[in-house]
């Protein structure tokens, strides 16, 4: 269990972005390569299973290349929870650990019938603009339940539908759909991630961070995630599909 933060954000912006709960019993197994201006800044890997009534996923992540003469990030992730009839995720507990520099971050949310009961953090993580009290907080996916929700296979009826909740225990945010394209290889999703608090004012006014999926048609009504982009500040970044 473990996630992001650091001068990167690249990886931070990643769980940020994931999100659904269309998801088929089975287990999960998926990586794909980061990539920013041409170069592989790094790569993910999302594993785990579902069933009926209960998901368990791990994200692992880390930096590569040119980035790591800066910065160089090692990302565990992991979340657990329940699924309601209608696939729907409710956590119960998600932990985020990261090593920047031989330095350790850590965080962890726990949740009681979808609220938020506990959120601990190492102190260096927390800044003032950031929600000061997050327990209450309700409906909400962590980043990692979020990720599973969002890099999912689909059936051709879910495709580009749903808006989900994301906090990470500083920041709210909220990801929506904003159209639907048949391209020649299946489906391709855009849609916009809005931060709505926890942010320092200035970033509450930017532009919400618009995202594409591109889903490829594995079978008569079968979807895969292929690859997907979103903007940042630092640019356009792209995740393509290893295995």
């Amino acid at each position: 269990m473990r996630f992001i933060n650091s001068k990167g954000n690249f990886i931070a912006i990643v769980i940020l972005v994931f999100t659904s709960s269309q998801a088929v019993c089975g287990k999960i197994d998926k990586s794909f390569k980061v990539i920013f201006w041409g170069l592989e800044l790094g790569y993910f890997n999302i594993t785990g299973k579902i069933t009926d009534f209960h998901y368990d996923v791990s994200i692992n992540a880390s930096t590569r290349g040119i980035i790591n003469l800066v910065s160089e990030i090692r990302i565990r992730s992991g979340s657990m929870g329940t699924v309601s009839g209608n696939r729907k995720f409710k956590p119960i507990q998600s932990i985020t650990k990261w090593n920047r520099r031989r330095e350790l971050r850590e965080s962890i949310l726990k949740y009681h019938d979808g609220e938020v009961i506990l959120f601990e953090a190492s102190p260096e993580l927390r800044r003032d603009y950031h929600i000061h009290e997050p327990i209450g907080i309700r409906n909400s996916l962590d980043p990692v339940s979020a990720a599973l929700w969002f890099l999912d296979d689909r059936k051709e009826r879910d495709l580009c539908e749903g808006t989900l909740s994301i906090f990470d225990g500083f920041r709210l945010s909220e990801l929506v759909f904003t159209r639907k394209t048949v391209t020649e290889k299946g489906i391709k999703c855009v849609g916009d991630i809005r931060r709505l608090s926890g942010f320092k004012e200035s970033k509450k006014e930017m532009q919400p961070i618009d995202f594409i999926q591109h889903f490829h048609r594995e079978s008569s009504n079968s979807f895969v995630l292929k690859r997907f982009e979103m903007n940042t500040v630092f640019g356009r970044l792209a995740f393509e599909y290893l295995s």
